[in-house]
């Protein structure tokens, strides 16, 4: 119907619904004054993570269908609260994992106990028949072992009915941690992806064609800010992940350490830590790689200096081979030598001559291995 995947869906011309059973219909509600509406902005800054917290109270005698539309108005954001608050007005108010939503009931329906029927409409948010055999809710065992008390739990929405203040309070620090967690697993996700196409783009193959390598500054920067990336992520899954995947050490009860497993099993945290643990080894993976070829390209490299460093100091010292010769050749008590003859004078110039080739040989000697040095040098940082 032309509906973005996060946008609220739109509603069908009547000859375009189906069975009115299993059509949804977008209506906007009218709560005609029925709910006491608040909300508030919670932060965690350990872990980089902050919550608009809504907080709904409803009439027990309300309908199952109006709270099913302000589950759905709260959660794509068209229900708020008329206050102002400068924090609230920049927050991203759109479905993203870190939403989930708590339904306390004092009770169950008449009978004691909600039916799974009513249960699977409520965390669903949709007030609609379903088949039981393809539904899956996560129903925590120790919360369900009394009649009249029970919870259910989805990624995005629970349902407790007939528990204690406390057992609710517990599901709410439950669900700031659960929320935290998948803040944090969908926040590395795409910090990852985006190091590993960086990395990719700068140190990779396209086709059949190498990209110009970068220098050996720009290597050891990507290299560096990535180490900084898979540092940081790995702090976060430690803090945020795994170290919230109990409730048992701050709470010692069996009943909302139950419920903290189950809804941590609803947002399937354990498929989502290793398929970030994934992406994490390889982004080290091709850190190792490019830490290799760097310290290979800086030893060939100091290799390289030296070596023009010994070529300069040979030149140096076969610079004065020419001037040894010129000055033992006249230091000789030879008979070609004649103290009534200039050093200067035409019968020398044959000694002068080789001096010169001698020199001009050094000279060229040294520019050609130069030369060789500096093209290799290039070779070497275009990769």
């Amino acid at each position: 119907v032309g509906t973005l995947i996060f946008e609220r869906p739109r509603p069908l011309s009547r000859q375009r619904r189906a069975n009115h059973l299993y059509t949804l219909i977008c209506e906007e509600p009218d709560f005609h004054g029925a709910i006491a509406f608040s909300e508030s902005l919670w932060s965690l800054p350990g872990c980089g993570v902050s919550f608009l917290v809504q907080r709904v109270d409803l009439d027990k005698r309300t309908d199952r269908g109006l709270l099913i539309r302000c589950l759905e108005d709260m959660y794509y954001g068209d229900l708020k609260a008329d206050i102002d608050q400068a924090p609230l007005e920049h927050w991203p108010m759109h479905p993203s994992p870190r939403i989930h939503q708590l339904i306390f009931l004092p009770d169950g329906a008449d009978d004691g106990d909600l039916s799974d029927d009513d249960i699977q409409r409520l965390v669903y948010r949709a007030d609609l028949p379903a088949r039981p055999e393809f539904i899956r809710i996560g129903r925590p065992d120790e919360l369900n072992r009394r009649p009249n008390r029970g919870a259910a739990c989805g990624p995005f929405v629970s349902v407790l009915w007939g528990q204690q203040d406390y057992i609710e309070n517990c599901a709410f620090l439950s669900a700031v941690m659960a929320s935290t967690a998948s803040a944090v697993i969908r926040d590395g996700r795409v910090t990852l992806l985006s190091e590993i196409a960086y990395m990719d783009r700068m140190f990779g193959i396209v086709g059949e064609k190498a990209l110009a390598r970068p220098s050996i500054d720009e290597s050891r920067q990507a290299i560096t800010r990535a180490n900084r990336v898979v540092s940081r992520i790995q702090n976060r899954i430690a803090l945020c992940i795994d170290g919230m995947a109990t409730l048992m050490p701050f709470v010692p009860s069996l009943r909302p350490e139950s419920y903290h497993r189950a809804l941590f099993e609803a947002i399937d945290s354990r498929g989502n830590r290793e398929a970030l643990e994934r992406m994490l080894g390889r982004l080290v993976e091709m850190i190792r790689v490019e830490q290799d070829a760097l310290e290979l390209r800086v030893s060939t490299r100091s290799e390289l200096r030296s070596r023009r460093w010994t070529i300069s100091v040979g030149l140096a010292s076969a610079t004065a081979i020419p001037f040894t010769l010129v000055f033992g050749y006249f230091g000789m008590n030879a008979s070609e030598i004649e103290s009534n003859h200039s050093m200067f004078d035409p019968k020398y110039w044959v000694i002068y001559g080789s001096v010169l080739l001698i020199s001009a040989l050094i000279i060229t000697t040294h520019m050609a291995l130069l030369w060789r040095h500096r093209r290799r040098r290039r070779s070497l940082e275009a990769g």
